[in-house]
């Protein structure tokens, strides 16, 4: 018995440690990112570019300012490594930044436990549109940017995609269910995979050189342009919670553009 109680102590004490470890590190990282963004901020102001925002409000949104950070460094590793610098993976980027969007609102969920605000249809026409695009540029190359970036790249930030928005479609559905209000997400689309697929028959481009491949990337175009407006709805009834789901709203539509 003495010996449970000694490993359990034991196990306790190394929890706690290892979570204390965790706050230092984001809190170091955290202080690292506003001093980097307060030296920028005096950098620009050297040609005449003020930002005017003080060192209180940068702390404020220190974990905003890691994230985008941190994305930064991601994209210019991975554009030096699989991309050609050319106009097409710009196509590529926008996929970047939807991945960044998703893993904000997943990022709040997290911090949350909370799925208060965020639209279930929106994220069933987000998948839909994820899985018709990559049906298309999985098996043929018609629609795929021109560079590197479009071997695999692309191909993977999109499955990057996929596997967010499922996650927050698990957390939505079961993992915090309570806290989802069904009255407020009251537009529902299921009618608009069907209309999408029905367009992309009757018009769709001929880049793929196959009905069907023209067809799954028509269906996506459709659906991502139609899929925010759940959530438009739902925010009209109901203000989102989290400032990193405001960011969310703001990335999508920046993916879109």
């Amino acid at each position: 018995a003495q010996v449970t109680i000694f490993v359990f102590a034991a196990r306790s004490a190394a929890l706690r440690s290892r979570s204390t470890l965790r706050k230092a590190m984001a809190s170091a990282m955290a202080d690292k990112s506003v001093a980097l963004t307060l030296g920028a901020q005096d950098l620009l102001s050297m040609f005449g570019v003020e930002l005017g925002y003080s060192e209180k409000q940068l702390e404020q949104n220190a974990f905003q300012i890691l994230l985008y950070q941190s994305f930064a460094v991601v994209v210019i590793v991975l554009w030096s490594l699989f991309s050609d610098w050319q106009f097409s993976s710009v196509i590529t980027l926008s996929s970047a930044v939807q991945v960044l969007a998703y893993m904000m609102l997943w990022i709040q969920i997290r911090k949350t436990s909370s799925v208060a605000g965020i639209s279930k249809n929106m994220l069933l026409l987000q998948v839909f549109s994820v899985v018709a695009r990559l049906s298309s540029t999985c098996f043929y190359n018609g629609y795929l940017p021109t560079d590197r970036s479009g071997q695999h790249l692309y191909q993977a930030l999109d499955l990057l995609c996929l596997g967010l928005v499922m996650s927050l479609l698990w957390a939505v559905s079961f993992a915090h269910k309570h806290t989802y209000d069904a009255q407020s997400d009251s537009c529902h689309m299921w009618w608009m995979p069907l209309a999408a697929a029905a367009i992309a028959f009757l018009v769709h481009p001929s880049l793929n050189n196959s009905t069907i491949g023209d067809m799954y990337w028509t269906t996506a175009l459709w659906l991502e342009s139609f899929s925010m407006v759940p959530q438009i709805w739902m925010m009209s009834r109901k203000r989102l919670h989290g400032s990193l789901s405001h960011h969310f709203v703001a990335g999508t539509f920046v993916a879109r553009g």
